[in-house]
Order: C-alpha cells, then sequence, then structure tokens
C-alpha cells in the first residue's frame, strides 16, 4: 500500500529476501542540521520495508522536510503511527532526493504551487496598532 504524508519528501520503502542492498541505519543518513537561513524543501526517495505479524511488505514513501535526515525522522514516526511499526522492524534500503516534477502523491504536490496561500483566520492586533481604550471588543476574524 502506498501513504504519503502532507510534507513532501519521498521515501520508497521496499523489501525483499532476496535484495543484495543492506539496509540503512539511522546513523548512516544523519546529517548536519541546517542552518535557520536555509528554507528550500527537499523531497527524497526511501527504499526499504516493514516487518509486521504478517510479514514483510514493501512501500514507497513521499515526505518534504529541510533535510533528509528529517524526512527519515518523519517516515519512521509516520510508520510507527499508521501501521504501528516499530523502528528495529523498518528497513530502509535506499534514500534519494527527488525533483519536484517526480513527485507522485498528491498530498506532496499541493505544496509545489508557488502562489499556495494559507488563511489566518484568528488575526490579533499588534500592541504598536492596537488603541489602548476603545469601546468596542476587538474583531479578530476576517
Amino acid at each position: 500500500t502506498f501513504f504519503s504524508s502532507p510534507f513532501g519528501i519521498s521515501f520508497a520503502i521496499s523489501c525483499s529476501t532476496k535484495s543484495p542492498v543492506a539496509p540503512y541505519r539511522l546513523t548512516d543518513v544523519l546529517e548536519h542540521k541546517l542552518s535557520w537561513v536555509n528554507t528550500h524543501f527537499v523531497g527524497c526517495n526511501m527504499l526499504g520495508c516493514s516487518g509486521s505479524f504478517m510479514g514483510s511488505s514493501n512501500m514507497y514513501r513521499e515526505y518534504r522536510d529541510l533535510t533528509t535526515a528529517g524526512a527519515v525522522t518523519q517516515c519512521y514516526r509516520d510508520m510507527g503511527a499508521r501501521h504501528r511499526a516499530r523502528a528495529h522492524s523498518i528497513q530502509i534500503m535506499k534514500v534519494e532526493e527527488i525533483a519536484a516534477s517526480k513527485c507522485r502523491r498528491p498530498a506532496v504536490k499541493q505544496f509545489h504551487d508557488s502562489k499556495i496561500k494559507f488563511p489566518l483566520p484568528h488575526r490579533v492586533l499588534c500592541r504598536q496598532h492596537k488603541p489602548r481604550f476603545t469601546t468596542k471588543r476587538p474583531n479578530t476574524f476576517f
């Protein structure tokens, strides 16, 4: 089965008993933390498998994050939440960054719009523009 996250890094997780590829460990994927200036999101493919009571299953995952290490962390947490998979039963075979045009999941593609807008339903006036005394209550929903 394929699932996607509302963030945008892609991970393909697949496993087989005859696979010659050794699984990655989380320490192999860790990166240095990015500075606060870098806001470039990366997309990644992950290849691995998830073992469960019913056997192993191959999966392809997509997530969005600032680093591949952050995307791997999202993958572990997402697999634990959706499939109750423990970290020791998840084997990630391959991780790679992908371009926005190569993303498959609609939950990832929806954030590729350059003119994306988010609603701001509860806007509170900052203290500088707030009147000291007023006769009406503030309206924070527009």
